[in-house]
């Protein structure tokens, strides 16, 4: 996979991933396939990144949440 770690958005219907946004593009999601937490200390900063991986239109893509914040870790090359 290659690092991309970019901001995305995603719609979302309840807790279910439908859609990731990214350059302007819509990227349909098929299904979650995993997902897992990483809690580490940042500059003094406690910080918790909710990881997934998604089976996307565009191939496998692992994206992960910080807050209300998006990012497109990895995706499938």
């Amino acid at each position: 996979m290659k690092r991309v770690d970019e901001p995305i958005r995603v719609q979302r219907s309840g807790k279910r991933i439908e859609a990731v946004y990214w350059h302007g593009r819509r990227i349909k999601v098929h299904a979650q396939t995993n997902a897992w937490i990483v809690r580490s200390r940042w500059w003094g900063v406690d910080e918790k990144r909710i990881y997934r991986t998604l089976e996307t239109g565009m191939g496998l893509m692992e994206v992960y949440q910080v807050g209300d914040l998006w990012r497109l870790s990895r995706i499938a090359d």
